[in-house]
């Protein structure tokens, strides 16, 4: 976890406050919901919540002390009191229920309080979901439920319901590039990229500068913008099958998209202001065919010809 307490979480200020405030006045309630788009620091506020709720010299401001041995634990992923449970694209299923209601029935070892920290909460089977409603409602006075979720719609109202619900926004630009600044040491076009392309999501952004597969799409979209103004049909083959075998198609064509502005920011003189709103609007309707059923790999090659049809008659 790189963020130990409150004062190092960026954005989400009134969700915060109203946490640490229920910390101060010891009123904690016994089931949270965090929801928003993935990347978006639910687990991780999860944590530092649960951390400052097992601390045992919390700061009214900061939060968890984070060197107590409870935080340390906590840090570690290795406190008695704090269980983990659900995982990215794994179904939440009824045998994972049924070891949670178990657990609840035991009192906590360490602290006053248990805490269930169930990350993809959506991830659920009905069957599951309809069979955590009873604890999740009224669960022995020492247990806290503390839910995340990327899609609130794919929940039970029945199980929101018994919840504190706290919907996580996407961050500024300026909030992103502050905390990708804090984690990660990298050239300052980097970053950049980073935090356009994150979209307000610090996950994502630190995912495009760690993941090898992203820094890839980058290279790749870079030699494509620097060939542009001259290119082939072998070229428009070549580059649509490279953008149509990446993970990420409408990632990559956005990425191409930010570095061609930033293009024409540095010199107006490689690319005109009309063709370059002209391509980008080319390479957006591309985007939006993409998320319908169409052959994607002749779909972007129609692009790229057509981009160069542009480029010819300027």
């Amino acid at each position: 976890m790189d963020v130990c307490d409150f004062s190092q979480f960026v954005g989400q200020k009134n969700i915060i406050d109203s946490l640490r405030s229920q910390l101060v006045k010891n009123e904690i309630g016994h089931a949270y919901l965090f929801f928003g788009p993935e990347g978006q620091g639910k687990s991780t506020l999860s944590q530092v919540f649960a951390s400052s709720i097992l601390c045992k010299n919390f700061d009214n401001n900061k939060g968890p002390c984070g060197v107590c041995l409870s935080c340390q634990k906590v840090l570690k992923g290795i406190h008695p009191d704090l269980i983990y449970i659900g995982e990215k694209d794994k179904s939440i299923k009824i045998e994972d229920i049924r070891k949670i209601k178990h657990s609840v029935s035991y009192q906590p070892t360490e602290s006053d309080k248990k805490i269930f920290l169930i990350n993809n909460v959506e991830n659920m089977t009905r069957e599951s979901a309809n069979s955590i409603l009873k604890v999740l409602e009224e669960p022995p006075e020492y247990v806290i439920f503390l839910l995340t979720a990327n899609e609130l719609q794919r929940l039970l109202s029945t199980v929101t319901s018994r919840c504190e619900t706290y919907h996580l926004t996407s961050l500024k630009e300026f909030e992103v590039r502050e905390v990708l600044n804090r984690q990660v040491d990298v050239e300052e076009e980097e970053l950049k990229l980073a935090v356009s392309l994150s979209n307000g999501l610090v996950g994502r952004g630190l995912a495009i500068l760690k993941d090898e597969s992203y820094q890839k799409m980058i290279d790749n979209a870079r030699k494509i913008t620097e060939d542009l103004s001259r290119f082939s049909r072998m070229d428009a083959l070549k580059w649509a099958e490279e953008i149509d075998n990446s993970d990420r198609p409408e990632e990559f064509l956005e990425l191409i998209n930010i570095l061609l502005k930033e293009k024409f920011f540095d010199d107006q003189k490689v690319i005109s202001r009309d063709m370059l709103y002209s391509i980008i609007e080319i390479i957006l309707h591309t985007k939006g065919k993409l998320l319908t059923n169409v052959n994607r790999l002749l779909t972007l090659e129609a692009m790229f010809l057509e981009i160069k049809e542009v480029i010819n008659n300027e």
